[in-house]
């Protein structure tokens, strides 16, 4: 725990025999000292109880070998509603490992998959909203031909929907993609997550 005044950071976070190269204690550490540059741009008087806490999941997919950690970040001041960040971070053979790992992301691939959890994500959870949902996905910004970038909704040279896939843990039943808190639903609602299995995602897994 890191207490200064009224701004308190308490973390959990595990320790891995997979984990070779300290990932997990690198990404804490700079969350914690993120944080601490966010505090210090703002007038603390001015915040009462302001509260940081980090904890975790873990999962596992023995069959291959594979552990996954989830990171939370949970951020409450005064009375305004908390907030969650996440990350997420997959271990297998003491390396570790990213979405395209299992995934073919090549050409519009990434696009494909995040029609895929748009579609999923509906039926998993009956009161998302499809509108917030898919502006968070960036599906919203599509033109009428569905792959290309509408430029009236969209002013940039282009949208990553591959960065809708970088939160993600492996189990046996499949592949769960996680979303910050706001990201793809009201903050209210907090963190987000879509499960695919893999038969769902088998056009796009690597042999």
């Amino acid at each position: 725990m890191d207490s200064s005044g009224n701004f308190i950071i308490k973390a959990k976070y595990p320790v891995s025999a997979q984990d070779t190269a300290n990932g997990i204690k690198k990404l804490v550490d700079l969350i914690i000292s993120q944080e601490k540059e966010n505090r210090e741009k703002i007038d603390l008087p001015k915040i009462e109880n302001l509260r940081v806490s980090i904890d975790y999941e873990e999962f596992d997919d023995p069959k291959n070998g594979i552990k996954s950690y989830l990171i939370k970040k949970h951020l409450k001041a005064g009375t305004e509603p908390e907030t969650a960040k996440v990350w997420t971070i997959v271990f297998q053979n003491q390396k570790e490992i990213d979405i395209e790992t299992f995934l073919d992301l090549s050409g519009d691939m990434d696009l494909q998959v995040t029609k895929l959890l748009s579609q999923h994500a509906m039926r998993q959870n009956k009161k998302m909203d499809k509108n917030l949902l898919d502006q968070g996905l960036g599906l919203y910004y599509l033109a009428a031909d569905g792959k290309t970038l509408d430029p009236k909704k969209f002013h940039g040279d282009g949208y990553l929907f591959a960065s809708n896939l970088q939160n993600f843990v492996v189990e046996d039943s499949g592949f769960t993609f996680y979303f910050d808190s706001g990201a793809i639903a009201p903050n209210s609602e907090g963190v987000q997550k879509i499960h695919l299995t893999r038969e769902q995602l088998k056009p796009f897994l690597r042999p």
